[in-house]
Parts: structure tokens; sequence; C-alpha cells
């Protein structure tokens, strides 16, 4: 069969950096069993559409533009030999060819960052429009049906991502400028609530300092008043994989507290490196963190108490934690959906 794989880009897709199933471990696993063709997507090469282009096609993409096709007619012309379409994210462009699409967003949120009513028809369309629609667990399955009332999804089911306990490197040097036994939250959005997550760590003095990785946009300009203010917290921005990991691995304590996620990777980020986190006590973590992590309601006051307990000598026995998310399991629902649409 052959199917036309779909990314925001080769190694990572949807996902973080080598740790998740990313679209190359589609191809490395199924190699031999599934004729893929990869099909990444640009923006905007010009005002008019976006690019869609082929590893393997024997259409011109060039010679497509400069013939002035619409973006439909061209991708009808990419896919014409094609049997399947895997769109590996959320998709808001839909094919009359067999398609599947891999559901990783919170189907409202995918709402809120496109408010223009045209987006949001888009969005619901292209679900609409699956032949099968794969969610990354159970919670995002119930989320999105729930969500989505009132719409005929044809075909809803749940496939865990593929990983394994990871061997991570880590940048010595950095390691050493980090203060032992303190706090991390890797993602700052407002969403993430990480304003809650500051105030409540400043009410104990168990862990003395934070550590923030990742960007801050304007909505969170709290935050920052905060970061000028008080040395406790500590902003990073942006860091490459090695200097993230020397953060977890020196702090031992990871801290994520958003209230609701399609899969949520810090999560499992902390937990590969033998950490017990705390999370919010959501659905979604109660589904993927089971025993594993330390369960904390959204309340005033809550997340500073489990702070001022929290057990550093309580580190995770971790051998079984990967078993949920076998790549033979994935592989082997993923090929059976590719083999029902073939028929």
């Amino acid at each position: 069969m052959r199917v036309a794989l779909q990314s925001l880009s080769f190694e990572s897709g949807a996902n973080r950096a080598g740790i998740y199933f990313s679209v190359k471990k589609y191809l490395d696993e199924l190699k031999g069993k599934v004729d893929y063709t990869l099909m990444s997507w640009r923006k905007k090469i010009n005002e008019d559409f976006n690019k869609y282009k082929f590893v393997k096609t024997d259409l011109d993409i060039e010679d497509a533009l400069k013939a002035n096709l619409t973006k439909k007619l061209l991708f009808d012309n990419l896919i014409k030999d094609i049997d399947i379409i895997h769109f590996t994210n959320s998709t808001s462009f839909y094919t009359k060819k067999k398609s599947v699409v891999t559901y990783h967003d919170n189907f409202l949120s995918a709402l809120v960052r496109n408010p223009d009513k045209k987006s949001q028809e888009s969005i619901t369309q292209g679900l609409v429009n699956s032949s099968v629609i794969l969610c990354i667990t159970e919670n995002s399955k119930r989320m999105l049906l729930s969500e989505t009332k009132g719409r005929s999804l044809k075909d809803v089911r749940v496939i865990y991502p593929f990983f394994k306990k990871q061997k991570t490197s880590f940048s010595k040097k950095f390691y050493d400028t980090i203060e032992p036994n303190s706090g991390v939250v890797i993602g700052l959005t407002s969403r993430k609530n990480i304003f809650y997550t500051v105030k409540e760590f400043l009410e104990q003095k168990n862990i003395k300092y934070l550590y923030l990785i990742g960007t801050i946009n304007s909505e969170l300009n709290p935050v920052f008043n905060i970061l000028k203010g008080n040395e406790r917290v500590k902003w990073l921005g942006y860091l490459p994989e090695n200097y993230k990991y020397a953060v977890i691995k020196k702090c031992r304590v990871g801290i994520f507290m958003s209230p609701s996620e399609g899969f949520g990777y810090p999560l499992v980020e902390f937990v590969n490196e033998g950490i017990r986190p705390i999370v919010a006590d959501a659905p979604v973590f109660r589904e993927i963190g089971r025993d594993y992590v330390e369960y904390c309601k959204l309340k005033k006051g809550s997340l500073t108490t489990a702070l001022k307990k929290y057990n550093f000598s309580k580190n995770n026995d971790i051998s079984d934690f990967f078993e949920m998310f076998s790549k033979e399991k994935t592989t082997d629902k993923i090929l059976e959906v590719y083999k029902e649409l073939s028929k």
C-alpha cells in the first residue's frame, strides 16, 4: 500500500526531540511493510498558498507554480498515486482520499489559537472528513468527542505514541552551574499555569530555587515582574536538549501544573530521569503518569504544601513505566488501520 506521511518536520513531527514518536520512527519501524512517501509542509511559499512537497513525486513543484495551479489542484496532483494520507498532526486540509489523522491537540485549544471562523471550520472539517482519527490518549479521545458533539466523526481510536527509557546526554559544565534539589518547569505559557506555579513556589522554603525553561511572551508580564525582583526564580530561556537534561538531573523536582494537555510530554521527560514530578491532578496525567508522579489539586496552597513535603529520596523505579508505550503495539495498530483502509 502507498501511504503519504505528512509532518511539520522530518525528525520531530509534533513531538519532542528524539525520545518520542517522530516521523522518522514511523518510517524506520514500518519499513518494508508500507510504501511510504514523505510529505512535508512549508508555510507560505508565496502570498497565495502553502507548499506541499513529497520526497518522491513525478510533479515538479516549481513547474506547477509557474503554471499557476491552485492549491487544491497542486495537492491532488501530488497524491494521485497514493492510497492513504496520514497526517501526523491535526490538519485543516482535507481530501477525498482515505486519510488518517494522528490527533495530538486539545480541540478547544486549537480553536483558541485560530480564532477566525474560517480557520475553525477548516480544522473541524479536516477531522470530519478523516477516515480514521488516532488520538494519543483515551482522555484526548473523550475530549474530542465531547467538544465536537453534533459533528459526525467517522472512526476515532486510541494509539499511544511509542518511546522507551532513554539514556540522555547532558552538558557537565552547565550541570555544575545549577543549584541541586531545585524545582524545574518546562514550557512557559499562561495555559500551563506558570503564574500559579511561581506564586505557590515562593510561599515555601523547602525548595530554594525554581528554574524556568522556555520562552516567555508578553502575556506573562506578571512572571517577568517576579523574575526581576526575586533571585529564587531563575529564567533560563530556550535550552538545547543536553542543557535541559542537565537542569532536570541536577534539580530533581519536576513541576508541571498545566490543567489540560493532549499528552503532557514534560511529565515523561521527568520520569525518564527517575524523578517523581509534581503534576496537576488532571485526567490525562492520571492516565499517563499512573503511580509514577505526585498529583496536586489546582487550588490555592496545594502546590506550596506539596513542595514543602516533597521527598527527594523517593526516586522512581521506572522499569514498567514504558511498557504502556511499546513500539510493537503502536506500529501493529497503525499497520492494522492502513490495511483496513486499503481494502
